[in-house]
């Protein structure tokens, strides 16, 4: 689900988002019918974490419910390595995952963070558009049209239903 405008307003903290759903499920606050294999959430914000802090970014949210932390980290780099393919064809520039985070022309471009509420697995995924100039991080922006943002966002919506459904299809097979 990609947010609106009021969504947006109800999870940051005075217009910038600080991982609130690094601590916390979400899936029942977006939808009245949260499907049982997952939820994404994906929204455009100035981004707090830590020391770190981005004018603008694409945060995405994920929760994976009744999956361990191993099986999230799993997922979490999977689904990275598709939202790389997709970047670097935006961008016109390889993209690729190095343990946890995507790298474009070798500099890091996002921030990953995985963590264990109750018994699902939430991860999120932080790619800067505009990263403050007071704490130059060495991160790589992303300079994208609106219109690329937006097609990347329904992209990362999309790629995680496909995900998690295929997955969940195939621990259904009869493999005998």
């Amino acid at each position: 689900m990609i947010l609106n405008t009021e969504q947006i307003t109800s999870i940051t903290n005075e217009g910038s988002y600080e991982c609130l759903f690094s601590k916390q499920r979400f899936s029942m606050a977006f939808s009245e019918d949260p499907s049982p294999l997952g939820s994404v959430i994906v929204f455009e914000s100035p981004l707090t974490i830590g020391p770190v802090h981005f004018d603008h970014s694409i945060v995405i949210c994920g929760e994976l419910p009744n999956t361990n932390i191993f099986g999230g980290v799993c997922f979490q780099r999977l689904f990275s390595a598709q939202l790389g393919s997709m970047l670097g064809d935006l961008l016109d520039k390889p993209c690729y995952v190095k343990e946890n985070c995507l790298f474009v022309e070798d500099k890091q471009t996002s921030i990953t963070i995985v963590n264990q509420v109750k018994n699902s697995s939430m991860f999120h995924v932080f790619l800067p558009i505009t990263v403050s100039k007071e704490g130059d991080h060495g991160l790589y922006e992303i300079k994208l049209s609106q219109e690329h943002l937006e097609r990347f966002k329904q992209h990362c919506v999309d790629c995680f239903h496909f995900f998690t459904k295929s997955l969940f299809l195939e621990t259904q097979r009869d493999n005998i």
